[in-house]
């Protein structure tokens, strides 16, 4: 009996030190179980986060891409009014072009005309002249008119 006592002491030792290493292994397993479900809230936690801050970024990627949308239709409207515009200046300056040369061809037309006429009566006063003396001979030549000479 005393082989069977040592024998069940053995197993005794043997079956406790099992349970206890089975029991440390279960504790060691609830230990990272309980750390796997943290990292795994942890995850969550992040993942939550993470989709927030995209659908912020969504957001705001709309935002300016409607507000770079806008300025480029913007953007096209000014540059159209500007060739726009610039198409009126270089009509408008065509324009103004013109009425310059208009206006210097009457004024060289309205000289002309007063040079003309200047002579028409200047020779208009030789000719009475010359026929008041003709008339009155005794009469005296004005001193414009003796200077005068006529060509025809």
């Amino acid at each position: 009996m005393k082989g069977l006592d040592i024998a069940l002491t053995n197993d005794t030792e043997t079956v406790n030190d099992t349970v206890q290493s089975l029991s440390q292994q279960t504790i060691d397993v609830l230990e990272e179980i309980l750390c796997e479900q943290r990292t795994a809230k942890m995850q969550s936690h992040i993942m939550a986060r993470l989709r927030e801050e995209i659908s912020d970024c969504r957001v705001e990627t709309a935002k300016a891409t409607v507000f770079a949308e806008q300025a480029k239709h913007d953007f096209l409207l000014t540059s159209n009014s500007l060739q726009s515009n610039r198409q009126d200046l270089l009509e408008d300056e065509a324009a103004f072009d013109k009425l310059l040369l208009s206006m210097k061809s009457k004024k060289e037309h309205r000289d002309l005309k007063l040079s003309m006429l200047n002579s028409i009566s200047l020779e208009g006063e030789a000719s009475v002249i010359k026929l008041q003396q003709s008339l009155f001979p005794t009469s005296p030549v004005p001193a414009h008119v003796r200077t005068f000479t006529f060509s025809p």
